[in-house]
């Protein structure tokens, strides 16, 4: 190896934990020698940098890059636009998913309703478990100081089918006014939470339909992991686990 090379090497060695060049590295996970055509699209790259700007006050100035993580449910919704039901997203905070979703892709030319379910005040604690107390403690301080449900309108004020669902999950779904789903996405970092929304709405979900984890394959995760595996198998399902961390159960 050259001396020129040799020095590149180990700047991305200190920089990105790797010597080779990477295609993309962000969100606890880098590839290489891959072609990914959607970071490069015009449409999505606007649609990131708008809801970055939307969102940086919230993320202590800096928006996490989990522009995969977009994609992957920019995908997935895509999956249900033409299945009969509405989108919902359970577990919202200021909602980076789901508008990138209505920013880059065409959900209302279906006439989907966007069904959003948070507390829009922190995670509920009694629904914690042991293990996942401290780090529900943890988010709620540094992500809850207060309610952030008219810092997350803001951010879907441009779209008229965005429904705010506000409340503990999953008592709020009987009364939201929802009755199929041809798309999901799950994120409430509590393992008793994601069975019992999942318990609810399974039975409304569209037969094709796609259900986003956010959650599923992150380090500390585990006990969702395990609960998610057993409710696939049981229902005779695999989710299939993406390097995003996410997990995608099909209906």
């Amino acid at each position: 190896m050259n001396p020129y090379k040799k020095m590149l090497a180990g700047i991305r060695q200190i920089v990105a934990g790797t010597p080779h060049r990477m295609t993309f590295v962000a969100d606890g996970f880098g590839v290489r020698k891959k072609f990914v055509p959607f970071l490069d699209d015009a449409k999505f790259d606007h649609a990131w940098r708008e809801t970055t700007a939307m969102n940086d006050p919230h993320w202590e100035g800096k928006t996490p890059d989990i522009r995969w993580r977009c994609h992957v449910c920019a995908w997935a919704a895509t999956c249900g636009s033409r299945l009969e039901g509405d989108f919902a997203e359970f577990g919202v905070n200021t909602g980076i998913l789901s508008s990138m979703i209505l920013k880059t892709t065409d959900v209302s030319a279906f006439g989907k309703k966007f069904f959003l379910f948070d507390t829009f005040e922190g995670i509920p604690e009694d629904m914690a478990s042991e293990k996942e107390l401290a780090h529900t403690r943890e988010l709620n301080k540094r992500y809850y100081p207060t309610s952030i449900l008219e810092e997350t309108k803001a951010v879907f004020a441009p779209f008229e089918n965005v429904e705010f669902i506000v409340g503990r999950l999953p008592e709020t779904i009987k009364g939201s006014g929802i009755k199929k789903i041809a798309y999901a996405s799950i994120d409430l970092n509590s393992v008793a939470a994601e069975m019992a929304v999942i318990e609810e709405i399974w039975d409304m979900m569209t037969p094709g339909a796609m259900i986003v984890l956010d959650d599923y394959g992150f380090a500390g995760h585990e006990e969702q992991n395990q609960a998610w595996n057993a409710f696939a198998a049981a229902n005779g399902r695999m989710i299939l686990a993406v390097p995003t961390g996410q997990g995608i159960l099909m209906r």
